[in-house]
């Protein structure tokens, strides 16, 4: 049987997008991301992270000049992988608009088709789109898979696959459904010190939905963070070549597609005991509506219980920043330098 990390549901097509940032390198690049279409009984895959192959075409902006932050990628390189060969990065990149040197990017969903179609009915965006729309506001990479390595990332259904494929498990997790916010999320010891974490508060709430968990780590694993609900909620991996970071929660969210994601929802959380009834779901989807309409509103903030760790984007998007400037950044400058 071929393991669950193979099952991808869908693929998403980039479309162009004019990369304007200090910081544009260029990348080849894939997310993966989102929930995953299989039951949580998972066994211990023996595959290895694949290549796929990039979909979409992104042109690059005009030549730029040597950039001295290349030299500090490479020295942060060293740091994290000491047996990758590493020469500082001075070259500057070359405004060809060639496919041979497109930026592409490749996002992984990991809905079904139902839960798709469900998902836009209820005018819930699917995690490709927002990942999409979050690598337009960070960084011109993203997330690449594949075994000689290149540097990953993913939310949810990906720190699973991550730790599966690395020789760890995960199963159901015993308490239920964890929905809408992840609480009192505290950065273990490891986490403190990385640097997937810089900037970022030592206990935040986060937007979450998800059934299963990791139970096992594999070898090479780090659990960042975790709560009472979910011990695991953010992990490093290093498997073989490869870094993998991931987080169980979805910093892709706001509050509009939390209530979208709600909303579609509403049945099976009234039946899980989440809201009483559906009119009280429908009072909170439009209390998260509202508030994202107008932050200012304090009165559903304190009744709701958010905070600027959910509501300031600067905060929920540390991740995602992090693991471009510290991993996909400085990989992608060796592998310039190496041409």
């Amino acid at each position: 049987m071929r393991p669950f990390c193979h099952r991808i549901a869908s693929r998403y097509e980039v479309g162009h997008l004019n990369w304007t940032q200090d910081l544009n390198l260029g990348a080849r690049a894939v997310v993966s991301t989102a929930h995953r279409p299989f039951d949580g009984r998972c066994c211990r895959p023996s595959c290895d992270w694949e290549i796929f192959p990039s979909l979409a075409q992104l042109p690059r902006t005009q030549q730029k000049p040597p950039n001295p932050l290349r030299s500090m990628h490479a020295v942060v390189l060293r740091s994290l992988r000491p047996k990758v060969a590493v020469t500082a990065a001075t070259r500057a990149l070359s405004s060809s608009t060639s496919p041979a040197s497109a930026l592409k990017v490749l996002i992984i969903d990991g809905y079904s088709p139902d839960g798709r179609a469900d998902l836009e009915a209820g005018g819930a965006s699917t995690a490709g789109k927002l990942y999409i729309d979050l690598l337009a506001k960070s960084a011109p990479t993203g997330w690449l898979h594949g075994s000689s390595g290149i540097p990953q990332y993913g939310s949810c259904w990906a720190a699973q696959i991550a730790v599966a494929a690395a020789g760890g498990y995960c199963g159901g997790n015993p308490r239920g459904r964890e929905m809408g916010l992840a609480r009192k999320i505290a950065l273990s010891p490891e986490g403190r010190a990385h640097p997937m974490f810089e900037g970022k508060p030592s206990v935040f709430d986060a937007f979450t939905s998800h059934n299963d968990e990791i139970t096992h780590l594999p070898p090479g694993g780090l659990s960042l963070c975790g709560n009472d609900f979910t011990s695991v909620q953010a992990v490093a991996v290093r498997h073989k070549k490869g870094d993998f970071w991931a987080v169980q929660y979805h910093p892709e969210y706001d509050l509009h597609e939390l209530a979208r994601l709600t909303y579609c929802r509403r049945a099976k959380l009234v039946g899980l005991g989440f809201f009483a009834d559906m009119k009280s779901a429908d009072q909170y989807v439009d209390d998260l509506e509202n508030l994202h309409i107008d932050p200012s509103r304090y009165d559903i903030a304190w009744r709701l219980g958010l905070d600027a760790d959910v509501m300031d984007e600067n905060i929920r998007h540390c991740e995602t920043r992090n693991f471009l400037k510290y991993l996909a950044l400085p990989y992608k400058a060796v592998v310039e330098d190496s041409k």
